[in-house]
This record gives structure tokens, C-alpha cells and sequence, in this order.
């Protein structure tokens, strides 16, 4: 008889240890790490990521159209661009709204070319091709 008690108890302890370190892993790794947690402000976001005025790099190419979302830092950004056909090549930058920002290129026929343009802040933007011709852009 006592020596079921103590099984028992010692399989309760276990049990109990067993639930706190489950409980301790998923608050270390779900809920401590939540931005939401931390109580960090926009502003508090938007200075981590000023201090990267790098831009990120990137480079597409293909045939016809392409609506493609890129995030830009802010500050100056080079788009170079490679378009192959006689029709019309636009490539416009949008805010995440659809919202025009800046036509950064507008030609006709075959075209190679660079613009510099200024990224009003650290955001999602679209990138808008419209063409139907084959094209190539980077950025940096």
C-alpha cells in the first residue's frame, strides 16, 4: 500500500514538472518572442529599420505584364532596366494601395536605361510592368 502511494505521488510530480516545462517552452517560444509582447511602438520599429539605408537588391525578367511586390528602404534606389520589342514599356513604382508614385520608365521599342529614384519611407510597394515585350530590371 505505501508503496503505490509513493508511485503515485512521484508519477503526480512528474506529471506536474512535465506541464510547467510545456507550458514555459510555449511561452518562450510563441508568446515572449511576439512583437506584440515586447510593447514596441511604430516608431520603435521604423528606427531599426532607418538605420539600414541599404536597399535590397533584387532583379526580374520575363515577357508581358508583371505586378510584383518589393519592399524599398527609404532613401535613393537605381532601377536599370533591359526591354526587347516595339511596343510601349512602362514600369511604374505604386504604394501597397495601388496608388502611383513614380512613372520610372516610359518608352517605346527596345530600350536600356537606369533611373534613380527617391523612396518617400522604409515600406511595400508595387513594382508595375507593363509591356509586351521581353524585359529585364534590377534594382540596388
Amino acid at each position: 500500500m505505501k508503496r503505490n502511494l509513493i508511485s503515485r505521488i512521484f508519477a503526480t510530480l512528474f506529471f506536474a514538472i512535465g506541464m510547467l516545462a510545456l507550458i514555459y517552452y510555449i511561452y518562450e517560444k510563441f508568446i515572449s518572442t511576439s512583437i506584440y509582447s515586447k510593447n514596441l511602438g511604430k516608431d520603435d520599429i521604423e528606427q531599426k529599420y532607418d538605420t539600414n539605408t541599404v536597399q535590397y537588391k533584387f532583379s526580374y525578367n520575363g515577357k508581358g505584364n508583371l505586378k510584383q511586390i518589393i519592399h524599398l528602404n527609404k532613401g535613393e534606389a537605381l532601377f536599370t532596366t533591359n526591354h526587347k520589342g516595339d511596343n510601349n514599356y512602362t514600369v511604374e513604382l505604386k504604394t501597397a494601395n495601388d496608388s502611383l508614385i513614380k512613372v520610372i520608365f516610359n518608352v517605346n521599342g527596345d530600350f536600356k536605361g537606369k533611373q534613380v529614384i527617391n523612396v518617400p519611407e522604409n515600406d511595400a510597394y508595387i513594382l508595375d510592368i507593363k509591356t509586351e515585350g521581353e524585359w529585364e530590371i534590377a534594382f540596388k
